[in-house]
């Protein structure tokens, strides 16, 4: 795959009353390194008009989530687990976990396809069920 690439990546999240969906769709780089897919990019914090940078490091059975900025966090996602962490936003930090109950990365020609079922916990509570939707395709 080439360095420029184009990252799409679709969330939905459901709660007991309420779904909400974001897209962004930008441009990044990418690289592989020891078998790793590594993907940067930038994002707007919708808050703040100031940009996260992003990385995502994929692998089989693991997709982390790197945001450094207004946002900043570190989601590690690995089948069957439950990863905690701080989440940076404008209100303060939270405490979140990520149940991921399903993930699954397709490789193919020029493109990298990856889909994350979790369920986001705080305070040992599941908050909602997520589904984010990840394509990496050369630029």
């Amino acid at each position: 795959m080439d360095k420029n690439v184009r990252v799409i990546i679709r969330g939905l999240h459901n709660t007991d009353s309420d779904e909400s969906d974001m897209v962004i769709d930008v441009k990044g780089t990418y690289y592989n390194k020891n078998g790793k897919h590594y993907i940067c990019y930038e994002e707007k914090d919708e808050n703040s008009d100031e940009a996260n940078t992003n990385m995502l490091k994929m692998r089989d059975d693991n997709i982390e989530l790197i945001k450094r900025g207004a946002n900043a966090t570190h989601l590690n996602f690995e089948k069957g687990k439950i990863n905690t962490t701080y989440y940076k936003t404008f209100a303060g930090n939270l405490y979140i976990g990520v149940d991921t109950k399903y993930m699954h990365i397709i490789e193919s020609d020029g493109r990298i396809d990856a889909r994350i079922e979790y369920a986001l916990v705080m305070d040992e509570q599941k908050v909602s069920d997520c589904v984010v939707e990840i394509q990496v395709m050369e630029a």
